[in-house]
């Protein structure tokens, strides 16, 4: 149960979090520096938040601040590097 409640939370942290960035007008991918600002949330595909630190060596995946926007293509590329 307590795992399904933080899977939860982690989707509304990061519904808001990409949210937050599309008010900001801050869509760039962090990797190719390719503007995603007609991204809309009926593709969300299409823009991903990516771990810069990856959670398979060691990352807490609630911290934000490990955070940063990142294109569907770059995220498959990087994997956990």
């Amino acid at each position: 149960m307590a795992r399904a409640r933080d899977r939860s939370c982690y989707r509304r942290r990061r519904r808001a979090f990409i949210k937050q960035a599309m008010a900001e007008k801050k869509l760039i991918c962090y990797i190719c520096n390719e503007d995603h600002l007609n991204f809309t949330p009926n593709n969300p595909r299409e823009v991903t938040i990516d771990h810069v630190k990856p959670i398979a060596k060691g990352a807490d995946p609630m911290d934000t601040s490990n955070w940063a926007i990142c294109c569907r293509a770059c995220n498959n590329i990087k994997g956990d590097l």
